[in-house]
């Protein structure tokens, strides 16, 4: 979903999802299964910038800039945690969204340069120079995930690797083992996602 100035000026047609879907899936540690993934929108953008950074703010017009995005869930059973990976394409997102509002006094992000062992929860990146990278964690991986050097994969090959039925232009994919992915998705989702985004 595109900002709102995107719909206005261009119609409700315009979809930006294609372009980040041949590289929307990060390829992280050995340890970290994927589970699903899906294009959120700037709706629940706002919302995690709200419950981590700006509590203060109904709306920003940064929103405007997003044009597409791509939000990753693993389960690292090694750890017993989950971790996410929100990876957003905007002109400016990486200054705009990422320096002038998640780093605000007060909030809970850290910029990757900044990051430290004691606090690793959410983490700050770019990739390719443009796209803005949210990093976040229920327990201490979110700076090893940032440091070791994320590589990117398409939806398609996400999909051939861990084994998630994905239909081309679907809008989010999930793994279909009930004793596997969905008990942890249940167990987890809402203090991971409550509490990190």
């Amino acid at each position: 979903m595109l900002g709102y100035d995107h719909w206005i000026q261009q119609g409700p047609n315009l979809n930006k999802d294609g372009e980040i879907d041949s590289h929307a899936v990060p390829v992280l540690p050995e340890r970290f299964e994927l589970l699903g993934w899906g294009h959120l929108g700037v709706w629940f953008i706002m919302a995690a910038l709200q419950r981590t950074a700006t509590p203060e703010l109904v709306w920003d017009n940064v929103m405007n800039l997003v044009e597409t995005d791509n939000f990753s869930i693993y389960w690292d059973s090694e750890a017993d945690e989950v971790a996410v990976v929100w990876r957003i394409q905007g002109p400016g997102l990486t200054n705009r969204l990422g320096n002038e509002l998640l780093l605000r006094p007060g909030s809970e992000w850290q910029s990757l340069s900044d990051a430290t062992e004691k606090e690793p929860l959410r983490i700050i990146d770019s990739a390719d120079g443009e796209d803005l990278v949210l990093i976040a964690t229920s327990g201490d991986s979110a700076l090893e995930i940032a440091t070791n050097g994320i590589g990117w994969m398409s939806l398609e090959e996400a999909s051939e690797v861990w084994d998630i039925q994905y239909k081309t232009g679907a809008t989010s994919a999930l793994k279909r083992t009930p004793d596997q992915a969905l008990p942890v998705l249940f167990k987890t989702l809402h203090p991971v996602v409550s509490k990190t985004f």
